[in-house]
């Protein structure tokens, strides 16, 4: 049995459909999406906030940071 065929009868064994999970290099690379610290640095300017200063108090944790800005 070929792979095309076993991977066919595995996925046809599930009720439901597969999900496919891409990481955010996926957006960046084909859709010019920013990553997360240049989205939380475009939310810490809307707010009014440093994020340089968020990130320096989070030691570089982006949830962290996330956090700092949410508060």
């Amino acid at each position: 049995m070929d792979l095309k065929t076993q991977f066919h009868s595995h996925l046809s064994s599930f009720h439901a459909a597969p999900f496919l999970f891409v990481g955010s290099g996926l957006s960046i690379r084909y859709l010019w999406l920013e990553d997360w610290s240049h989205l939380l640095a475009r939310f810490s300017k809307l707010a009014g906030t440093d994020f340089e200063y968020l990130s320096s108090k989070a030691n570089g944790d982006l949830p962290a940071v996330a956090t700092l800005l949410a508060e």
